[in-house]
């Protein structure tokens, strides 16, 4: 048995305000790199029911996104995670890669980085940046220590890394360290008690979002 995360697919919205300062042909640019996006997001979470064919309709869309604006870091997220859909663990790094230049190292898209050097049997690479990633997410903690994200990551890579009793271990002296957090991590009880690292990886469910 195995229980998946959703793996997060990003939307845009459009206030109709947001763009009232903007110069029209901006407006106009910005709001097509928007829609181009979520088209493409609303295609990729058809996959596999759309098929191989979906899936590079979704690829080609959010490409497509980032020649109209080549800044959006969450598209590049997007991009990424179809190109792991795909088996396409080359492109899904150097996606990550853009991706984390324009997220200054956040620890959440490092965490993808990592899975993606195991998924290319780059042990050494993945170890060093798990390393990282498991150091930025403690360091947050402290500073946000009852941020559920964070701790989420966090027993992310200790899953990934060390096991899921280390994961369970390590919620364990959290909610010992904060009582108030037991009633909010029910969740991260259930999946981490189930955790299946393969399973995490490689989507192998019934929902391929993690």
């Amino acid at each position: 048995f195995s229980f998946m995360k959703t793996r997060l697919i990003y939307f845009f919205f459009i206030p109709a305000s947001i763009f009232s300062s903007c110069k029209a042909q901006n407006k106009t640019r910005s709001t097509e790199c928007i829609k181009l996006n979520n088209i493409a997001t609303d295609t990729l979470q058809k996959y596999p029911l759309n098929g191989e064919k979906g899936l590079l309709n979704a690829i080609a869309l959010f490409r497509q996104a980032l020649i109209c604006d080549s800044t959006n870091s969450l598209t590049y997220l997007n991009l990424a995670l179809a190109y792991d859909y795909k088996r396409d663990y080359t492109q899904e790094l150097k996606t990550i890669n853009k991706a984390l230049q324009l997220t200054l190292n956040t620890p959440s898209v490092l965490l993808e980085k990592g899975m993606v050097f195991e998924k290319l049997n780059q042990k050494d690479s993945a170890s060093k940046v798990y390393k990282v990633a498991r150091t930025k997410f403690s360091d947050s903690l402290r500073l946000h220590p009852n941020d559920r994200n964070i701790i989420s990551g966090l027993l992310t890579v200790l899953a990934l890394t060390e096991g899921k009793n280390s994961a369970l271990k390590e919620l364990d002296r959290l909610i010992a360290a904060n009582p108030g957090l037991k009633s909010e991590l029910g969740y991260e009880y259930f999946f981490y008690r189930n955790f299946d690292k393969k399973a995490y990886m490689y989507h192998l469910s019934g929902d391929l979002k993690r």
